[in-house]
């Protein structure tokens, strides 16, 4: 198992994280992604031009079993620059490996502030954050009409 932080270089991971993106958000959106289709995206290899943005996997057998996306913007009430952690997927076949915690161990060192979001019913992924330092920050509220 290797963590990797991606460069733009990296095109056959980059295009690997695609196809992995598109699986995450059909099984593990809790919102209707049938209509998700690659083209809809785009390719991460844009993103990671931009400064701010990161992708970070783990390669197992040269094949991208997970990974981990990341960008940064200033956050207006903290006055300073905040890193989002915002898709964390880890292939059905790997989890349970540490895969999730040390993606993110390594990502976290490169960044001051970082936030994510999670829905609160995600009890594993609740209980890794905890574990990892992270403390509850704000609560959001969904209505569907």
């Amino acid at each position: 198992m290797k963590i990797k932080k991606l460069d733009k270089i990296d095109l056959d991971y980059i295009k690997e994280c695609d196809k992995l993106f598109v699986k995450f958000m059909q099984s593990e959106s809790k919102f209707d992604t049938n209509a998700i289709v690659l083209n809809e995206y785009g390719s991460f290899l844009k993103d990671l031009e931009e400064e701010n943005k990161y992708m970070y996997v783990c390669i197992e057998d040269e094949k991208v079993v997970a990974f981990l996306y990341v960008y940064t913007q200033k956050n207006k009430l903290m006055k300073e620059e905040v890193a989002h952690f915002t898709y964390l997927f880890v292939e059905e076949e790997y989890r349970g490996k540490g895969i999730a915690t040390n993606l993110l161990k390594t990502a976290i060192k490169d960044f001051k502030n970082i936030q994510l979001n999670v829905f609160s019913n995600n009890t594993l992924a609740v209980k890794l954050y905890e574990k990892l330092g992270f403390k509850p920050f704000y609560t959001n509220y969904y209505l569907k009409i």
